[in-house]
């Protein structure tokens, strides 16, 4: 891809992983702001952190917000370039967040099942759809309206602390800047304490204790963490390449 300045604006939409790929190329390679008449960017599919939204406006010099959709209903909410949190496309849809276990609504500002009932949907209306996703209702200082304070990727890729707590799978996603010599990561539940950790790199790490010692105050001290260093972690038919996967189901 080439992108070059001419009289055209020019939207971005793409996954938040591969944002973070070109950003680390651009740092790497020390280039300066790029002016190239981009006026939006939009990440899709996976959680965009904030460093690398940061990034993504100091290169290339305009808003980058996030978008929460599936394929089964479209766009269910996103970001605005004022807000962190997700406006809801309430003319859609009603969103719910319940409990992980119980179909009942999660406690404000807690981690539940995002549930979609779409009755616009003509072919196939769906009652209490649930995405399969983790996320966190609240409500906005400025109004009464509910809006999604964060989404945290699928349930079936959330790893569990050691105290069975259930762990944010992006707050991995943070490592990859904390250890810019590491290519590729991906953590590993096996068990309920045990853990594996994948590197690709192409240097020798040397900080393979570093990063053990954060990820254990994160999952959990008495954790048992293994390393195992490959060529490259596979990625999905998608193109998107997971940070987490869990083998374990408690």
């Amino acid at each position: 891809m080439k992108l070059e300045k001419d009289s055209s604006n020019k939207g971005w939409l793409g996954y938040a992983s591969g944002f973070e790929t070109i950003c680390r190329y651009l740092e790497k390679n020390n280039y300066a702001p790029i002016d190239c008449n981009i006026t939006s960017i939009i990440a899709i599919s996976e959680r965009l952190g904030s460093d690398v939204k940061e990034k993504m406006e100091y290169y290339f010099k305009t808003p980058t917000v996030s978008r929460y959709s599936n394929v089964e209903n479209g766009i269910i909410a996103q970001q605005t370039k004022d807000d962190n949190f997700f406006t809801i496309n309430w003319a859609s849809y009603i969103v719910e967040v319940l409990d992980l276990e119980k179909d009942e609504p999660a406690k404000k500002d807690e981690v539940g099942r995002i549930v979609v009932t779409d009755l616009y949907n003509l072919a196939t209306p769906m009652i209490r759809y649930d995405t399969g996703d983790l996320g966190i209702l609240t409500y906005s200082s400025k109004d009464e309206i509910p809006k999604l304070k964060s989404i945290q990727g699928r349930r079936m890729d959330a790893l569990y602390k050691t105290n069975g707590e259930i762990l944010n799978p992006f707050t991995m996603r943070a490592y990859v800047y904390d250890f810019p010599e590491i290519e590729q990561l991906q953590f590993i539940q096996l068990d309920k304490i045990k853990f594996k950790i994948k590197i690709n790199t192409n240097v020798k790490f040397t900080r393979e204790s570093l990063l053990i010692s954060k990820f254990k105050n994160d999952i959990g001290l008495d954790a048992s963490i293994d390393v195992e260093y490959v060529k490259e972690i596979p990625s999905l038919k998608s193109g998107k390449r997971k940070i987490s996967v869990n083998l374990y189901k408690p």
